[in-house]
């Protein structure tokens, strides 16, 4: 199993302050095996629901022209590089 347990780790939500969107943060490798297309398929959703929302992803790897593409046709997002 990869990532957070979700029935383990489960903080109680937090809403955004009515004036701002959510932001969306993602930090890690673009590849394959992180599931970048099922992170791009939910931030598909969240943008459907919340417009809005920033998009800010933190990383590299071989998905990245990929993501870099997806934040050209579905902004607002940003993507910083290597860090």
């Amino acid at each position: 199993f990869y990532g957070v347990h979700i029935d383990i780790f489960r903080p109680p939500p937090v809403p955004a302050p009515p004036d701002q969107p959510a932001r969306v943060l993602f930090i890690g490798r673009m590849s394959a095996d992180k599931q970048i297309d099922a992170l791009l398929a939910a931030l598909a959703l969240v943008r459907k629901s919340c417009p809005d929302s920033p998009f800010v992803l933190l990383g590299g790897g071989p998905e990245e022209d990929k993501v870099r593409s997806w934040l050209q046709t579905h902004g607002p997002g940003e993507h910083i590089g290597r860090v």
